[in-house]
C-alpha cells in the first residue's frame, strides 16, 4: 500500500490519517491496534508525503483526559482537523462533566503559552480545541449512556476504562 502511494504523483497526493489520541488512549479507543506501530507509520507518511493531515475524533474518551496524548500529537509537527462525535450519544462530549471540560480549556492555554516557537499549526490545533470544548454542555442522560456503554464494552474487551486515567473514575460515578 505505501508503495502504492508513493508511486502515484506524491506532490499533488493528499494523505488524511485517522487517530483517535495517542498512547494508551488510543490502544483503549482502538482495541486491537498498536501505538507504536500506529506512530511509526505517521513518521513514515510525513517524512515520504508533502501533504498529510491527522483527523482526529473528539470524543468522550479522549478529550476528557487530551493533556495525556497532546503532547505527543503535536509533536509530530502536522496539521490535525477535529471532528466531533454525536452520534452515538455515549461517546458525545456532552456525556462528559463541564468541569473535566473547562480544565482542559485552561491546560491547553497553559500549554500554548509555554511553548517557545509556537507555530501557526499549533494555534488553530488549540482554538478549535477549545472551541469544540466550550461549545459542548454537559447532558445527565448522555452521561447514563457512556457509562452503560463503557461498561458493555470494557466487558467484552476485557479492559477497564478506569485503569487510563484516575479522572475516569470520577466521571463513571458522577449522578
Amino acid at each position: 500500500w505505501f508503495e502504492t502511494l508513493k508511486s502515484l504523483n506524491s506532490n499533488k497526493l493528499e494523505i488524511d490519517l485517522s487517530i483517535d489520541a495517542t498512547g494508551d488512549i488510543q490502544d483503549y479507543q482502538r482495541t486491537g491496534g498498536e501505538w507504536s506501530k500506529i506512530k511509526k507509520n505517521i513518521i513514515k507518511y510525513k517524512d515520504t508525503f508533502r501533504n498529510v493531515t491527522i483527523h482526529l475524533t473528539a470524543s468522550a474518551i479522549n478529550f476528557p483526559v487530551l493533556d495525556k496524548w497532546w503532547d505527543e500529537l503535536m509533536s509530530f509537527e502536522i496539521d490535525v482537523f477535529f471532528g466531533v462525535v454525536h452520534w452515538p450519544i455515549s461517546m458525545n462530549l456532552d456525556a462528559i462533566p463541564d468541569e473535566y471540560k473547562k480544565y482542559q480549556i485552561a491546560w491547553l492555554n497553559k500549554w500554548i503559552e509555554k511553548k517557545e516557537n509556537p507555530r501557526s499549526l499549533h494555534f488553530r490545533a488549540v482554538d478549535e480545541v477549545k472551541a469544540i470544548l466550550s461549545t459542548s454542555k454537559y447532558n445527565a442522560h448522555y452521561n447514563k449512556e457512556f457509562k452503560e456503554r463503557i461498561k458493555e464494552l470494557d466487558n467484552i474487551r476485557n479492559e477497564n476504562i478506569l485503569d487510563l486515567d484516575y479522572r475516569f473514575e470520577d466521571i463513571m460515578n458522577e449522578g
